[in-house]
């Protein structure tokens, strides 16, 4: 033991050291009583699992139970017969443990992990739009297998997918959690699904009033208390946003009364669209300070900025970006629109009476101390 010792002393400092044979002594003793209790917590692994070998196994399990660090340059495989992985080289008075590397392919890898995991997705989720540009290439709908849903819960999904939307709807999406928390993943994928087709024939009346109608039942989903909304709010973001900068084929008026009662799923109107984008996207700016990163706001920010500065933004989307701002306080007002305020295009500002109402309630708003 005392040659070990040394030897080891030698491996590690490149010398030996200057200790007396008394230390060493007592380092050998407090040595041999701990290698023993290794060896016998190893033997009675071995023993659980009826063997009557001791492997290397069972030593860097009661290692790792100790949480002592792996022997390096020590082949731990249960194939005790095969050679140790480990090769040494010599270097004056050290020995020097290393292991060739093996090469990887990333192509096998990525293949074999798109092959494992394919099968087991069950939501599909895509953007509608990258950087407010909308794509070309088709949309794949991923449909749910009502079959891993229970009936209880298909029965309630489908009372709110129903076409009539009343009070009872209403309530059920902005009160009840405990019902709605087991199929939301099925609900929003529903809402993502159709408001894709709907934007993809944006130019018809009818699915207008449908994008309507699936935007008011996210307002009022938003609206719902319920933490578990928070974290689908990375999937809900983007189709709002989408909605909200979205190019409508048809013509955009460049003024509108926001004072007509008449309700936007019977209208299909696109400055009524893109308020209930914007009212939409106000729940989720104020929802997610408790979930996503500061820069999640500003970026959200940035992006409306770019757009209400352009000069081909329509009226429509002018008013509900400044909308936007004006319901989220001055503060926010101050620090992100107001220096920008000069950009917006002068023309569609002066021949719109509701952009000139809602300025002048942006104006009176930051001046307020």
């Amino acid at each position: 033991m005392f040659e070990l010792l040394r030897y080891v002393c030698e491996l590690i400092f490149g010398s030996s050291l200057a200790l007396s044979r008394e230390s060493f002594e007592y380092l050998s003793v407090h040595l041999h009583n701990i290698i023993v209790q290794l060896i016998q917590q190893a033997f009675t692994i071995a023993l659980r699992a009826k063997r009557t070998q001791l492997l290397g196994d069972d030593l860097q399990i009661v290692l790792k139970c100790r949480n002592i660090p792996p022997l390096f340059g020590y082949c731990h495989s249960s194939t005790t017969n095969r050679a140790s992985s480990f090769k040494s080289v010599y270097q004056g008075a050290r020995t020097l443990f290393y292991q060739n590397d093996t090469i990887i392919n990333f192509s096998e890898i990525q293949s074999i992990t798109t092959n494992t995991l394919r099968d087991k997705i069950l939501l599909d989720v895509e953007w509608l739009a990258i950087e407010g540009e909308q794509k070309l290439p088709p949309i794949k709908l991923s449909y749910f297998n009502n079959s891993i849903l229970k009936v209880e819960q298909q029965l309630y999904l489908s009372f709110l997918q129903s076409k009539n939307f009343n009070e009872e709807i209403q309530n059920a999406l902005s009160n009840d959690q405990i019902a709605l928390n087991t199929i939301l993943p099925q609900l929003i994928d529903w809402y993502r699904n159709n408001i894709c087709e709907c934007l993809i024939h944006s130019c018809r009346l009818e699915k207008r009033r449908h994008l309507a109608y699936y935007l008011t039942m996210i307002n009022y989903l938003l609206q719902n208390s319920a933490t578990v909304i928070d974290h689908y709010l990375y999937i809900i973001s983007p189709i709002i946003l989408t909605c909200f900068l979205y190019e409508y084929e048809v013509d955009d008026p460049s003024d509108f009364n926001v004072n007509n009662d008449e309700s936007v799923i019977n209208t299909g109107h696109i400055w009524s669209l893109r308020i209930l984008s914007a009212q939409a996207c106000i729940k989720i700016l104020r929802r997610s300070n408790f979930l996503i990163y500061d820069t999640f706001t500003v970026r959200i920010f940035s992006r409306l900025i770019y757009s209400l500065t352009l000069s081909s933004t329509p009226s429509s989307l002018i008013y509900a970006i400044l909308y936007l701002f004006e319901r989220l306080g001055c503060r926010v007002c101050r620090t992100f629109l107001l220096p920008y305020l000069v950009d917006i295009d002068s023309v569609k500002v002066f021949s719109s009476k509701a952009i000139l109402s809602i300025l002048e309630r942006i104006a009176l708003l930051t001046t307020i101390k």
